[in-house]
């Protein structure tokens, strides 16, 4: 485990603000005394999704700014050691900004670049056999925060489209079959959480600018809980 003081993080922050990134990455490459080097590097992008967790093993699947990143990696945490899976299939830029376990199969679904029209792959990882198979959403477009947060719910994974209403809430079963689409009209949704057995998100009201909690409830309807004062 790596662990960060304090004053580590407010040095990072300061090496960051004075490259001008958000970012700063910590790599390992082959050489150096020791048989490694460590590489500093910045962005201002995430290159790979947020950690999925199942057991004593953490994934992170590829986004990547341009084409060409397509591997899963896969961490043991006991034993240390680090796999990586190949996706074979589409390969396409801004792949998975989001995935949600569900079962032994992770669900991702495209954030997709707002250039280019190729962004309909969705992936199915099976953490048991590590296979991978990409499955058509039929929505080819990209755009900002399209399917960037999602969670698992009653055995489905649930994907809300934050800061793109044109897209639909998608309802996914384990396999990548998809299992139901709601449009919703004028608000946008932020990332959901389970609390007392259903999805509650933030929403905002593109029209009113008032932000409201919403359930979202197994069919995709949803109605206002409460607004947000």
């Amino acid at each position: 485990m790596l662990e960060l003081t304090e004053n580590a993080i407010k040095r990072l922050t300061y090496i960051a603000d004075k490259n001008n990134s958000r970012y700063v990455r910590l790599g390992v490459k082959g050489g150096g005394c020791a048989g490694f080097e460590y590489i500093w590097s910045f962005g201002n992008e995430e290159q790979r999704t947020d950690i999925i967790v199942k057991d004593n093993t953490l994934y992170s699947l590829p986004f990547g700014e341009t084409k060409g990143l397509n591997t899963i990696v896969e961490f043991d945490t006991e034993t240390n050691t680090v796999t990586y899976h190949d996706i074979h299939g589409v390969d396409f830029a801004k792949k998975y900004n989001c995935g949600v376990l569900v079962g032994n199969n992770i669900i991702a679904l495209p954030y997709g670049d707002e250039h280019t029209n190729d962004s309909n792959w969705g992936l199915v990882f099976n953490t048991v056999t590590k296979e991978t198979t990409q499955f058509d959403i039929k929505l080819n477009f990209g755009g900002k925060y399209r399917f960037r947060s999602g969670i698992e719910y009653m055995g489905n994974a649930y994907f809300f489209p934050s800061g793109t209403p044109s897209c639909p809430i998608l309802k996914i079963d384990q396999t990548g079959e998809i299992v139901r689409g709601v449009y919703v009209n004028n608000i946008m949704f932020g990332r959901p959480i389970v609390y007392q057995n259903q999805i509650h998100v933030i929403g905002h009201h593109m029209k009113t600018n008032e932000e409201a909690i919403y359930i979202v409830k197994e069919d995709l309807s949803y109605e206002m809980l409460r607004p947000l004062a």
